[in-house]
């Protein structure tokens, strides 16, 4: 439902995007699984933050590091290039910045 939401935001309709957020934390059955743990923390923070669509695309590379799929996905889209173009979301001014030290690294490869 986490990764649902992300993406509707990443793709413009934060509506969609805000009411799966409410509804993911409801759907957690163990309270001490990391992953589970990680879904909370993240679901609360979109519904207090309230955010756009580039918040949303910055989770949805979040997610594509964590997966360690960034390199691949990379290759073929400009995803670089994007996140540039950004600047800095002071909400997620440390993820911001190691997404843009990630895309740098693979485009120095």
């Amino acid at each position: 439902m986490f990764t649902l939401s992300v993406c509707l935001g990443a793709s413009g309709d934060i509506p969609k995007c805000l009411a799966l957020a409410a509804e993911a934390p409801s759907l957690a059955r163990r309270s001490g699984h990391q992953l589970e743990r990680f879904i909370l923390r993240r679901t609360t923070k979109i519904l207090e933050d309230r955010p756009d669509q580039q918040y949303c695309l910055l989770l949805a590379y979040e997610l594509l590091y964590l997966w360690n799929a960034l390199g691949a996905c990379l290759k073929h889209s400009h995803a670089a290039i994007q996140i540039g173009k950004f600047g800095i979301n002071r909400k997620l001014a440390v993820l911001n910045v190691l997404l843009l030290s990630v895309f740098l690294c693979y485009l120095d490869n």
